[in-house]
C-alpha cells in the first residue's frame, strides 16, 4: 500500500545543501504547492535540477526560490527565461550546469550528445 504524506511533511524532510529535482516546464505542471513550501520553510544552498529556469519574468514557481537566494547550484537546459536567476550567475551567487534536456529527463544513461538529426 502506498504512503501518503502531505507537502509541509514532504519539505521537512528537505535540508539545507539538498537536491532537488522539480518538474515542470515554464510555469506548466509545476509542483506550486511545494516550491512554495521550500520558499517559506528558507531551506539554503539547494541544487535545483528542472528543465527550465520558471515562468517568464521571474518571481514565479522555480523563481520564488531565485528570489529568496535559495539556489547555490542549477542543473538546467534552459535559463534564459528568469531574469533574476541570469543576474545571480552573472554575479556568481548561483552556479550554473547546462544539461540537455534528455539528460535531465533521464533518457540516456551516459552524457554523449544527443542529436536526432545528424
Amino acid at each position: 500500500m502506498a504512503v501518503q504524506i502531505t507537502i509541509k511533511e514532504a519539505v521537512k524532510k528537505i535540508i539545507d545543501k539538498s537536491s532537488v529535482m522539480i518538474g515542470g516546464f515554464l510555469g506548466a505542471a509545476v509542483p506550486l504547492k511545494m516550491i512554495d513550501e521550500i520558499a517559506v520553510a528558507g531551506i539554503k544552498d539547494l541544487t535545483v535540477i528542472s528543465i527550465g529556469a520558471g515562468y517568464r519574468g521571474g518571481g514565479v514557481d522555480i523563481g520564488k526560490l531565485v528570489l529568496n537566494k535559495q539556489i547555490k547550484k542549477y542543473v538546467t537546459s534552459h535559463v534564459g527565461t528568469d531574469p533574476n536567476l541570469i543576474t545571480q550567475i552573472m554575479a556568481t551567487a548561483a552556479d550554473i550546469i547546462s544539461a540537455e534536456v534528455d539528460k535531465i529527463v533521464g533518457l540516456r544513461a551516459y552524457w554523449g550528445p544527443f542529436r536526432p538529426w545528424v
